[in-house]
């Protein structure tokens, strides 16, 4: 079975219609449309056509495809500030995953490029071994350093490419443990915090503790709300002028985050879904002697007797507020780096 994003190696035209082709291909008969392919001389009936992008379960296009694509996999309640990922058409990519998102497979089943960009987020084409997908990273992630980093949690809100600036670690950084109820062994990457507002916002929390005091004097809205105010930011321009401010903040927090996560007492896996099957979502809670840090993550594979978990930053609590952990899966221990 075919899904929108899927690369069909060859196809051949056979015959004109009123608005297109007519395509055959291994798994059937497709429509290209005449906004996909507007007759370039290349484009004769009986010629044989490459590297064509499935669009739906209909459709295929040779360019102009990612609009549909992300139209395919998002809600679009406001084209310019929001796309929603549509979680039952996502969750057709999951039993590849499986393997592509388990360890060591993740290292090297992923490439991406920048394509375009909207108001608040920018687009990127995720490349899998044969297929195209559309992927969100944050309007403001060009005003960090390093390399783009896919982060597979694709059904979140949040981010799925981000970047860590100029820490020293290798994000994602890879770790070996046991969960001893499971009797498994398990595989996690931890991740940066993919979120660069969030991580704003960590850093205001936990090194400034929310005070009305540089950098964050022109952020009014977050002393309110407690938040960050995404397009106040954008729009006033006030990402890169604080970033450059608070930069080796930013850094300091990773590094915290890193060591608190390899030198937990206990690391308590909690589900936050309610799937008992390959796909799991949960928090890690790892608790230190001083802090406690929450990690929300994914696996596709959690059914296998070598789950992988992919985690990012989510928060970090000083030891007098203790989050209750209501649906406990198992710990994790023997945290090993890889």
């Amino acid at each position: 079975m075919i899904f929108p994003g899927q690369i069909i190696e060859e196809g051949k035209i056979v015959n004109r219609i009123r608005d297109g082709w007519k395509v055959k291909i291994v798994e059937g008969a497709v429509v290209l449309k005449s906004r996909y392919i507007p007759y370039p001389p290349s484009i004769k009936l009986y010629s044989e056509v490459r590297d064509l992008i499935v669009i739906n379960r209909s459709e295929v296009a040779i360019f102009n495809y990612m609009d549909e694509l992300i139209n395919y996999y998002y809600r679009i309640p406001d084209p310019t500030y929001t796309l929603w990922p549509k979680k039952q058409e996502w969750r057709n990519w999951f039993p590849r995953w499986a393997n592509e998102c388990s360890y060591p497979s993740f290292n090297s089943s992923f490439s991406m490029q920048h394509f375009g960009h909207k108001p608040t987020f920018k687009l990127y084409e995720l490349k899998g071994k044969d297929y195209l997908l559309p992927v969100r990273g944050a309007e403001v992630i060009d005003h960090l350093q390093g390399g783009i980093i896919f982060y597979p949690h694709v059904i979140a809100t949040t981010p799925s490419v981000y970047k860590t600036d100029n820490t020293l670690f290798p994000f994602p950084l890879k770790y070996k443990g046991e969960l001893p109820v499971l009797q498994k062994e398990v595989f996690i990457y931890l991740h940066g915090c993919i979120d660069p507002f969030k991580w704003h916002c960590i850093v205001w929390k936990h090194k400034y503790s929310l005070t009305k005091k540089e950098p964050f004097e022109n952020c009014l809205y977050n002393y309110v709300n407690m938040s960050c105010d995404i397009y106040n930011c954008i729009y006033k321009i006030l990402y890169s002028a604080v970033h450059k401010k608070i930069q080796n903040d930013c850094i300091t927090v990773l590094d915290e985050y890193v060591t608190n996560f390899q030198t937990a007492t206990t690391i308590t896996i909690e589900s936050t879904d309610k799937s008992h099957n390959t796909f799991k979502e949960f928090d890690l809670i790892c608790q230190t002697p001083n802090r406690r840090i929450v990690l929300p993550g994914v696996c596709y594979n959690w059914d296998s007797q070598e789950p992988t978990l992919h985690v990012d930053l989510k928060a970090m609590y000083r030891r007098g507020r203790l989050k209750n952990i209501k649906n406990k899966i198992d710990e994790i221990t023997g945290i090993k780096a890889l």
